[in-house]
């Protein structure tokens, strides 16, 4: 059987879960793409909490700018002052002053590729214990992965535990959680899962049933897919392959399963 079409993140399974079409034009046919401005904001205050973990100088302007651009962030800058994301930069750099105490890293922003393809924002020797409103308070002796998030806005959303267990079997360790970072300066918000040794063979076998059906189709499988007006990420605005999809011939009746495409 030949290899995979596609290398096996958690990325990668979210397109599949979301919308077949797309994940068949990125990482399949690789049709190219404008750079996307979302994942330039997110590298970029992944690169200021990166920072603030490790030693080094106080965020200055010059850092700033040309951090932006490395990212390519030139778009996303026009709407937003530099003086407002210095100033954002440097009150999420603050926040993570609440959780740098419990985290000991041995691994930021690094690739593990077996058994899956994960970036990993921060592999600890310990493991942050979070109080009841969500501040860590403390810390065992295991190792665990964090997951940053920027949150963008007051409202939280609910987190999907297929991502942290993806990365607990890429790793080795058994803990797990997100550390949701506010622009406002305000302490972050961690949740922690814990997995036992049922729980990662469980969500093995999901993942391999899930990328094994992947890895079968052929590309002629995706080629008739039609836009899906119920499903809001079926748009110009969050899809870079939308013009593709719209307009298609047949009628746009919602596939089975509701992965968010249609068949013709």
């Amino acid at each position: 059987m030949p290899g995979p079409l596609i290398k096996h993140s958690h990325s990668a399974l979210e397109q599949l879960l979301s919308c077949e079409r797309r994940l068949w034009f990125e990482k399949i046919a690789k049709v190219p793409q404008a750079p996307n401005v979302y994942f330039s904001v997110g590298n970029f205050y992944h690169a200021v909490i990166a920072d603030a973990l490790t030693p080094g100088p106080e965020i200055t302007d010059a850092w700033l700018l040309e951090r932006v651009r490395r990212e390519e962030a030139g778009a996303w800058l026009q709407d937003v002052p530099n003086d407002r994301l210095l100033a954002e930069a440097k009150a999420v750099r603050s926040s993570v002053a609440s959780i740098r105490p419990f985290v000991r890293p041995v691994a930021i922003e690094q690739w593990f590729r077996t058994p899956y393809l994960a970036k990993v924002d921060c592999l600890s020797e310990c493991t942050p214990i979070a109080g009841a409103d969500g501040v860590p308070v403390g810390s065992s002796a295991r190792p665990a992965v964090l997951d940053w998030k920027l949150v963008f806005g007051s409202r939280r959303k609910e987190r999907s535990p297929a991502q942290l267990a993806l990365y607990c079997l890429s790793t080795g360790a058994k803990d797990a959680g997100f550390v949701e970072f506010f622009r406002d300066g305000r302490r972050p918000f961690l949740s922690m899962t814990s997995f036992n040794d049922y729980d990662l063979a469980r969500w093995r076998r999901y993942f391999d049933a899930q990328f094994l059906a992947l890895d079968r189709r052929g590309p002629e499988e995706a080629a008739y897919r039609l836009a899906d007006p119920n499903n809001p990420l079926c748009s110009s605005r969050w899809c870079p392959h939308w013009r593709y999809c719209e307009g298609g011939e047949g009628d746009r009746a919602a596939r089975p399963g509701g992965l968010g495409v249609a068949d013709r």
